[in-house]
Order: structure tokens, then sequence, then C-alpha cells
């Protein structure tokens, strides 16, 4: 046993006097609590006692708020360390919304000057062209504006926004991201993106961004093709004028374009499938399992034009509620992979100190009950853009994959070129090993591809061989700048 001295007694002394001055105020201040659990361990109650059953809602929901004030009274005393009363208000909030397990409901505090949800669906900003939305707790890019310069600069759908200037966004709401991705008109902002694993960063300027989400365009054979980015106040509206306008010019069927789309006001999607649909169901809409209201389309007197959509792995929340309607009333074919799954509806309040929060309050669901969220859109016809991958799988594999230079190999030598050669073979269907190696297995898939492109086969990696892998490579990822998703559609309005 070690030594004790008397000043190492006297401090434990002191410690154990301490801990029971704290553990008297604790329990001084919950004595008629500790009373009523004595009363009911030993079978009797004690005179005067109200238990919880015994009190009224409204009476037990003010001795729980009660009890709030008291701990924070507790925490701002007695915790080792700084906290504010403010501190302890916020955490009393967050942990309300996060008590929900729904991540698309947030608090937002008046001081963080986060905008208005019809503020960030306004038509104009200034900022650098990016829609993005929570997945958890990352924020995911669901959309690039063409217009910005994050387009420009080559920031692309799927990717993660990781930083802001430097600061992580990890735990921040998509509302706190906005505000701090948009500014005043000129000035710069650095961001950070995780695109599939490897991290890229690019410093860009805010420029004033209309978001005019609606773009058409005729195509061949007399087909009209519309995309929609996201619904926004004017979206429906925007739609009408470019149908139209399309029909004007001799469309005779059409193409509308969700891919890519994350949503935004769902009236907006519902008055578009009001426009397309004759007198039928649009959708249905749940609270908490039950049926709470359906939304019907008009008798529609404008000709029926045959129609496709498309959608994708990011066509989300508004955009999915429409595809959905238009398939399942027989509306159209819809072509792509199968979207993202949120069919849920979020609507905003305000509070009296001028907080504010998004809250779902709805679920809903397509025509004929089908659901959507954590289901997702199947399309009738799968088609997908690059390969046989949804457009994320794409760009994860292009960037695990070592790029190609111009460097040539000759038999049992090692390189990058090599290994990056390898794996786009494997790709093609060729049966290598990806090791870096010009190995037997490697110059034999060599000499078949150069054979089959009419080449002499003489397995070495040269500048042609590799033009010939590249261009291979390119066309069967679609990445030479073919849509067969939009081929697919063109080909069944034929």
């Amino acid at each position: 046993m070690a030594n004790v001295t008397k000043t190492q007694e006297r401090k434990k002394r002191l410690a154990r006097t301490t801990a029971l001055i704290i553990v008297i105020a604790m329990l001084a201040g919950s004595f008629f609590y500790v009373l009523m659990l004595l009363a009911s361990a030993f079978g009797f109650e004690a005179p005067g006692m109200v238990y919880a059953a015994e009190l009224s809602q409204e009476e037990l929901q003010k001795s729980r708020l009660k009890n709030i004030e008291e701990v924070m009274d507790y925490l701002e005393t007695y915790y080792n360390g700084t906290v504010t009363r403010e501190d302890l208000i916020r955490g009393v909030y967050q942990g309300m919304f996060s008590a929900l397990g729904d991540r698309w409901s947030e608090y937002y505090f008046v001081e963080d000057e986060v905008p208005s949800l019809a503020t960030q669906l306004d038509n104009s900003y200034y900022g650098v062209g990016i829609t993005m939305q929570s997945d958890g707790n990352r924020i995911l890019v669901t959309e690039v504006n063409k217009k910005g310069t994050a387009f420009a600069a080559g920031v692309r759908a799927g990717w993660y926004l990781t930083e802001v200037d430097g600061v992580s966004v990890s735990g921040m709401s998509i509302s706190e991201v906005a505000l701090k991705v948009r500014g005043k008109e000129g000035t710069k902002v650095q961001l950070s993106f995780d695109a599939e694993g490897r991290i890229r960063s690019f410093t860009l300027e805010r420029v004033p961004l209309v978001n005019s989400t609606v773009f058409s365009e005729m195509m061949a054979g007399n087909t009209g093709y519309i995309e929609i980015s996201s619904f926004s106040t004017n979206t429906a509206k925007e739609f009408a004028e470019a149908k139209a306008d399309l029909v004007d010019r001799g469309a005779d069927s059409l193409i509308l374009d969700l891919r890519d789309n994350g949503g935004g006001l769902l009236f907006q999607a519902t008055d578009i499938a009001d426009q397309l649909l004759d007198e039928g169901v649009i959708a249905l809409f749940y609270r908490q399992g039950r049926l709470i209201e359906y939304e019907l389309s008009n008798p529609n007197k404008q000709a029926k034009l045959p129609m496709v959509v498309l959608i994708n792995e990011y066509t989300a929340s508004a955009s999915e509620c429409l595809a959905s309607a238009l398939k399942e009333n027989g509306a159209a074919k819809v072509v792509g992979v199968t979207s993202f799954g949120k069919g849920l509806a979020q609507t905003t309040a305000d509070v009296d100190n001028g907080d504010s929060f998004k809250l779902s309050v709805m679920e809903f669901k397509g025509p004929g009950n089908v659901d959507i969220n954590g289901v997702g859109v199947i399309p009738d016809v799968v088609v997908y853009r690059h390969g046989n991958m949804t457009d994320s799988d794409a760009v994860a594999l292009i960037e695990d994959m070592a790029p190609l230079s111009t460097e040539r190999y000759y038999a049992g030598e090692f390189g990058l070129n090599v290994l990056a050669a390898q794996q786009r073979l494997s790709i093609l269907g060729y049966d290598v090993d990806a090791n870096g190696h010009m190995d037997g297995k490697t110059m034999a898939a060599l000499r078949s591809i150069q054979k089959d492109a009419g080449s002499y086969a003489y397995g070495n990696l040269d500048n042609l061989t590799l033009k010939i892998i590249e261009d291979r490579f390119n066309s069967w990822m679609n990445l030479d700048g073919t849509d067969p998703q939009l081929e697919k559609a063109l080909e069944l309005l034929k």
C-alpha cells in the first residue's frame, strides 16, 4: 500500500467534505422528490404528496418547463466550464429538432442571419451557382448553374462541400452553409469539395445569378425539350410559357428533364402536373400515417403530347412528386435510374423573437398510393448515362483511376501509365491485372485492342495504342458528349 502523508490525508478529507456539501445541496434541491421515492419504496404515501399522474396536463407541462429552468440555473452555477444562458437555450431548441431524427427539419436562430426559405428560393442572388442539400452530416451539391463561376471552374453535381473559406461545414445546417457561400457581388469565396475521395479547392467570384429554373429547346423530330433545374416561385409559369412556345414552333412530343433537380416548392411541381394531366390524382399527403389531403388535377382541354420524363439519382423531392404523377397516370414514360427517394414536404414557421424553423409536416405519395420516400421513382426504362453505372459511381470510378499520359512502355517494364491503361482495359472487358507491370496478360490485351481497332497487333504501349484505349474508354463511358438517356427518350417518341 502506498504511504499517505498527513498533508495528503487533509486534502482527502477536504475533498470528501466538498463532495458532501455538493451532494447535500443537490439533495436539498430535490428533497421532495427523494421523499416520494422513499415513500414508494416502503409502500406508503406521504401526506400531501401529489403524483405526476394526478396532475392535469397543463400543470404537468408547467412543471416540466419549470424543471428545465431549474436545470439551466444549476448548469450555469456548477458547470466546470464557460456556458451562458443563451448557449443553453440554443441547446434546448437544437435538441428538440435533433430528437425528431429528421435531417430535413432545422431550427434557425435570428442572430445567425439565416435567410428565410422565401429568400433562398428567390430568383436572383449573388453567389457561385451551386444548389445544395443535406445528406446526413454532409452537404451534397445537387445542381450547378451553368451561368455561375462554379460550373466554369469544373464543380459538378454529386460532390460534397467540405469547407468554406477554410472552415469546415461539418455540423452546419444547409442554411448556414448557403449564407456563407453567398455574399456581396464581386467578392470571392474559397470552396473545398470532396469529389468522390479527392479534395478539390476553388477560389470563386460571387456573381449576380438569376434562377431561371426552366430551359427549353426544339430537338429533332419535332420534339420539344424542357429542363427544370429546381422548383422556385415562378417555375410553373416559366414552364407554361416554354411549353406554349415549343407547341407554337411545331412540337408534337415532349421530353421533360428532371435530372439533378433537387426539388423546391412542392406546389409548383403539382401545378405543372396539373398542366400536363387530365382529371385525376396528382399526389396523396399523409401525416403521422393518416391521409390528410390529396391533390387533384383539373379537366384539361389542351392536347396531350406524347412525353418522356428523364430522372437520375439526384432527382429528389418535388421533382419526384411530378415524375410519379406523370408516370402513374400514364401521361409519360420515365427513363433513367431510380431517383433519390425524398417523399417529405417541409413548411417554415416564424417565432415571435425572430427565429424560424423548417419542419417536415407531410409525406407525399404518388397516385395509387405509390411510396416515394425511401424508395424513389423507379423508371419504366432503365438507362445509365455512363456505361452501366450511375452518375455518382462513374465519377467515383474516374476519380480513382490513374491519369493517362504519353509515356511509352514495353515488355517487362513498370509504370503509372501502365496502371492507367490496365484500369481502362479492365473496364472495357479485357483480362488484365491492374499491377502497373507490362506482363504477358497486359501485352495480350494490348494486342487484342490493337487488332480490334484495325491496327497491327504488336503489344507495346505507345502513343497510338494509348489513343485507342482513351477513345474506347471515353466512348464506353459516354464521356464524349453523348447522352444515352436523352437518346432513348428521342427513340421512344419516334
